[in-house]
């Protein structure tokens, strides 16, 4: 049986949780919705990536330090599936399908360097067949936060997170063997004058054929470039700064018709948009997630004040996010329910549970880490 959260607890009382958000209410329909469920009842599963082919889910088994798949939506899961060589679980951060095989990345652990690795697709209990290409020569790289690997129709993209002294770089591959890099110091340099600690995300525009937007980060607040795009597929000389403040950088970017979404890796904003037709940005809320109280929270109990990783329903307009890191001791989950729109809670999370992971939307549900839920009705 599912643990139950907080958020379970309020119900059960007959409290209702949208009381501890401020602003407007989602419409009646999302408050009969169920509420969290967690991959696995026993054991620590992160989930890493969902095969929209097939789908199938593939989630980080922490306790037995492993890879599992579901074909069933977490109903069931495989048996434990070995790791690729020279790495961990909790720093494979990230697994996606591009054309038939399966690719992810993470630190090379005896090497420190940021690698891919590929298998053929494994159905069931049948394992893996990892082979490893390293792409960095650099020490100390990785991809951190699960969404500096993505692809589209042609290419692989993979970004350096790690404060890389000859980077931070991204590359390019069409078949996860042969890579090339694309975008590099050099190209900070020469539009910006400096560079970034980090590539904290790499997304192609689902709705603009051959756009790859990149963001940059750790600079500080005020200086430096946060967006980066290129419309040529991430051709070498293409990129141009689209944002050209560190306010904005972002851990996810997800994009809906008219919006790109950022979630804010800062201190400021719980999620930023960029209106396509200007390309300027604004804040997506007049509300703060970290200030919402933490619902039966002890005092001096709040929400982390970054909510690093979130992404927009293009069906309905709704962004969800989870504050997961740095001022705080708690993570939960959030919804914007339109641009300008006050920040509601939609699961109180808690000390104890995991949500420090990307969020996928797929099969009627908002995923994350640990924990899956389903998507909140419009207003």
């Amino acid at each position: 049986m599912p643990r139950l959260s907080r958020r379970d607890l309020l119900l059960a009382t007959g409290t209702s949780i949208l009381a501890y958000a401020a602003g407007a209410s989602l419409a009646p329909e999302a408050l009969s919705t169920p509420t969290s469920t967690r991959l696995d009842p026993d054991f620590t599963f992160l989930l890493r990536g969902i095969d929209g082919i097939d789908d199938v889910l593939y989630a980080g088994d922490l306790d037995n330090h492993a890879l599992r798949q579901s074909a069933d939506w977490a109903a069931t899961w495989s048996a434990p599936k070995a790791l690729p060589p020279r790495s961990v679980a909790d720093e494979i951060t990230t697994v996606i399908r591009h054309n038939d095989a399966l690719f992810c990345a993470g630190r090379d652990t005896a090497r420190g360097r940021l690698s891919v690795w590929t298998s053929p697709l494994a159905g069931g209990d049948t394992p893996f067949q990892w082979v490893a290409t390293p792409l960095s020569t650099q020490g100390f790289t990785s991809a951190k936060s699960g969404t500096q690997l993505t692809h589209d129709d042609r290419y692989l993209y993979a970004g350096e997170y790690g404060n890389p002294p000859s980077g931070p770089n991204l590359y390019r591959s069409r078949d996860g063997t042969t890579w090339e890099t694309v975008f590099s110091k050099a190209d900070q340099l020469a539009a910006i004058g400096r560079t970034a600690r980090h590539i904290h995300a790499v997304a192609v525009d689902p709705y603009n054929a051959g756009h790859v937007y990149i963001t940059t980060g750790d600079f500080g607040i005020l200086t430096g470039a946060a967006l980066w795009r290129s419309t040529e597929a991430g051709d070498p000389g293409t990129w141009e700064v689209v944002l050209p403040t560190g306010r904005y950088q972002s851990s996810q970017i997800s994009f809906d018709a008219t919006t790109i979404w950022l979630a804010a890796d800062n201190h400021v904003d719980t999620a930023v948009v960029v209106d396509r037709t200007t390309m300027t940005a604004s804040t997506a809320s007049p509300t703060h997630h970290y200030q919402i109280p933490v619902p039966g929270g002890a005092p001096g109990d709040a929400y982390y004040r970054i909510a690093s990783h979130g992404r927009v329903d293009p069906a309905t307009g709704i962004y969800y996010c989870v504050a997961t890191t740095d001022v705080g001791n708690t993570q939960g989950m959030f919804a914007i329910p339109a641009i300008g729109a006050p920040v509601q809670l939609v699961d109180p999370g808690g000390r104890d549970i995991e949500m420090h992971s990307a969020v996928f939307i797929a099969n009627g549900n908002v995923w994350s880490g640990q924990w899956y839920r389903p998507l909140l009705a419009p207003s």
